[in-house]
């Protein structure tokens, strides 16, 4: 990049982040002007170590345990394979430019966007939360599988008597995934409904602290895989991932489960 480039680059980036600025003030200034002061209904005075201590202990008790187990791996899947392993997958195994890679993961971020708005649809028409968190859960940690074994001399590549499948099927493959992780905010409605009013907000903190731990594990779980057995493995293994923290959502939300 010569030195006008350089300098006209500048210029934009300091427009947008000026134009930003501006936005979030504004923003900030209408909430303080609109929104209603209104006290806790549930005022908590206890200090924040034992709050802490509280959020931990309502996410490990028996009620919340499967939803725990879920949010471990499901933000996890989606966060690791969309910013750490799609673009080498694309460009390292099938041979795509970083802009053609960047093509196929912009309609798989248009997907994670539309996704939620779809699935929210469907879960005011139908309900059934369990169920669709179980379904999409699995269904991804399928398109996983499906996506690391059409890698070069993996079984649905010989199935179809190619060298490796093409990026067609990668990109299909990741608008599917895109859809089928967005299931994973119906874990906030479950937890409103299984845990009372005055312990909600330190249940949903649970739940908000076990997606980002839990991104933060497959993240260094899968740079071990990755370095050891290569890209095929690591979509092997946020699949079998996947699949045993939705087996446990499955177990501990399981009717039998819950009136213990």
């Amino acid at each position: 990049m010569n030195n006008s480039n350089r300098h006209h680059f500048e210029i934009r980036v300091s427009g947008a982040v000026a134009l930003l600025s501006v936005w979030l003030t504004a923003v900030a200034l209408a909430v303080f002007l609109l929104v209603p002061k209104q006290p806790a209904a549930h005022a908590d005075a206890s200090s924040p170590l034992s709050q802490m201590a509280e959020v931990l202990r309502i996410g490990l008790s028996r009620r919340l345990r499967g939803l725990i187990a879920l949010a471990l791996v499901s933000l996890a899947a989606a966060l690791v394979l969309r910013g750490l392993w799609a673009g080498p997958w694309l460009m390292q195994v099938k041979g795509l430019s970083r802009v053609e890679a960047g093509n196929e993961l912009g309609l798989f971020t248009l997907a994670l966007i539309v996704g939620p708005l779809c699935i929210g649809i469907f879960d005011r028409k139908f309900g059934r939360r369990r169920e669709m968190l179980a379904v999409t859960s699995f269904l991804a940690a399928f398109l996983l599988l499906l996506m690391a074994a059409g890698a070069p001399n993996f079984p649905v590549s010989e199935l179809f008597g190619v060298a490796m499948m093409p990026p067609q099927y990668d990109l299909l493959l990741f608008v599917l995934i895109g859809f089928a992780v967005s299931a994973q905010p119906l874990l906030y409605g479950m937890t409103r409904q299984l845990i009372d009013a005055q312990n909600a907000g330190k249940a949903l903190s649970a739940i908000n602290l076990a997606f980002f731990l839990g991104a933060a594990l497959m993240q260094s779980a899968t740079g071990v895989v990755a370095a050891l057995y290569g890209l095929p493995a690591v979509l092997l293994f946020m699949a079998a991932v996947l699949m045993l923290g939705t087996s446990m959502f499955l177990i501990y939300t399981s009717p039998a489960a819950t009136v213990r």
